[in-house]
């Protein structure tokens, strides 16, 4: 998938472009968890960059799955971190006023991070049941 057109959808390597996001909202993280409140500004990048991401990373699991018939393990990674960030960016969001909300709406997402599950371990299910269904005669092949 690197060396295919597909590898650099910008014009530069998709690689590139999800070491700079992912370095972005680690060090985000590590702010937050030290203490520091981040700037009103940054949590609507996020929010726009959290769903460009998930589009972005549905995109390349199409592409990896029906177009190209592999799986890179670096792609998978960023499947499984992608889209629980989305969530947790928008349980913040509901919880501390950064979209408006009704106020009903916005406490009912303070039980929702204690859920059992949520959405994205649907999402997680689905792409592993469409792997699982995409390469089923190389795992019987296996045995």
């Amino acid at each position: 998938m690197l060396s295919s057109p597909r590898g650099s959808v910008l014009g530069f390597p998709n690689m590139l472009l999800g070491l700079g996001a992912f370095a972005a909202v680690a060090a985000l993280g590590a702010a937050l968890l030290s203490g520091a409140r981040l700037h009103r500004v940054l949590w609507p990048a996020l929010n726009a960059g959290a769903p460009t991401g998930v589009v972005l990373v549905h995109w390349l699991i199409r592409q990896s799955l029906y177009e190209l018939g592999r799986i890179h393990p670096y792609c998978a990674v960023v499947w499984a971190v992608t889209i629980p960030l989305l969530w947790y960016v928008k349980l913040h969001d509901l919880r501390h006023g950064v979209l408006p909300v009704p106020r009903r709406a916005g406490s009912r997402a303070h039980g929702a991070g204690t859920a059992r599950r949520d959405p994205g371990d649907l999402v997680r299910r689905v792409i592993a049941l469409l792997v699982l269904t995409r390469f089923w005669d190389h795992r019987t092949g296996l045995l």
